[in-house]
């Protein structure tokens, strides 16, 4: 019901509102941003943009299924777009160390896999998007998404 009442508010323009409202899964949607860049200073960036869309875009929000999955859907396409820009490589931040000590076998392979596949796997397993929605985000033929999807799980090594 307060969720409800602070959407109202922010497509209404209370940025204050749209907040409240973005506090609660910056967390999350971080989480997904990191695992695309593999850089938290890049994730950081592609954040701020990925807000501001966010922000400018709230009144679209009216009948989507949840603000969390706008809020998610919003920031991930505005990273897939400056993902595809030549990417800035720098030295590992101290958080980027520190979320590597975390799970380091699962981030080492998904380090390991080339963007497409990167991408592939963020949309069908953290978005929940089809492969044809996934195709039809990052402008590749269903078989091309299908198949580097395929190449993606292979390549994990099961301990």
């Amino acid at each position: 019901m307060y969720h409800d009442y602070l959407l109202a508010l922010a497509e209404q323009g209370n940025v204050e509102a749209f907040w409240a409202l973005t506090e609660q899964h910056l967390g999350m949607v971080f989480n997904k941003i990191w695992f695309l860049t593999g850089s938290a200073d890049e994730t950081r960036r592609m954040m701020k943009s990925g807000l501001v869309r966010a922000w400018m875009q709230v009144q679209l929000t009216r009948g989507l299924p949840s603000f969390p999955v706008f809020l998610s859907r919003t920031v991930i396409e505005t990273a897939l777009t400056q993902l595809n820009r030549p990417a800035r490589q720098g030295p590992l931040s101290s958080l980027d160390r520190e979320l590597e000590a975390e799970d380091s076998r699962l981030i080492a392979w998904f380090r390991r896999l080339n963007h497409l596949q990167r991408r592939v796997v963020i949309l069908r397993y953290f978005e929940s998007l089809t492969l044809k929605e996934i195709a039809s985000v990052l402008g590749k033929s269903d078989e091309r998404v299908a198949s580097a999807l395929m190449e993606a799980l292979e390549s994990f090594e099961m301990p």
